[in-house]
């Protein structure tokens, strides 16, 4: 039950970008490899943080939880596991009609949304498609072994206004 619970993280954070995919696709249809893209990366960030600090706070010794550095990925396939079912049962489904198989491949594009640039990079092969749905639980895995082991990003240097830079002003000004 602690499994399940836990991988709703990574389920509910996929439908957060894949709601925000959905509601701007039609500004960005004829883009929709890079919009997917960025979609991708805050689903990405939206993981890091929410594995990432799971993996600290389970790894404090009060908690006596004993985790594991490959608990993302567990909790990644267990999460995504709807999409990579739906990603394997796809090529099964076959309507006979041009317009309904079209139709479906809209909606299973549309599904995969935040990961549909991976797949379009495999132009669109059946096997680019089990990569593109394997990708979340591995982007899961690293989240949480970053929250495990202590990795932290650098910090990007910020640009101070108020920082001397050596120009000199003339004199008397």
């Amino acid at each position: 039950m602690d499994y399940l619970k836990k991988s709703l993280r990574v389920l509910a954070d996929y439908a957060i970008s894949l709601l925000i995919f959905s509601l701007f696709i039609l500004n960005f249809y004829d883009y929709r490899v890079v919009y997917s893209f960025v979609i991708f990366v805050i689903m990405a960030s939206i993981i890091y943080a929410d594995l990432k600090q799971l993996a600290m706070k389970e790894k404090r010794p009060q908690y006596n939880l004993k985790p594991y550095p490959l608990k993302g990925l567990v909790l990644g396939l267990i999460g995504f596991s709807p999409f990579i079912i739906l990603t394997l049962v796809y090529p099964l489904i076959n309507f006979n009609n041009e317009i309904y198989d079209n139709v479906k491949r809209l909606i299973f594009n549309a599904i995969l949304g935040p990961v549909y640039f991976i797949a379009k990079m495999g132009k669109g092969s059946y096997a680019a498609y089990i990569v593109a749905s394997l990708v979340v639980p591995i982007i899961s895995m690293l989240s949480y072994m970053a929250g495990y082991y202590g990795f932290n990003f650098p910090k990007l240097k910020k640009f101070d206004k108020n920082k001397k830079t050596g120009n000199k002003t003339p004199a008397g000004k």
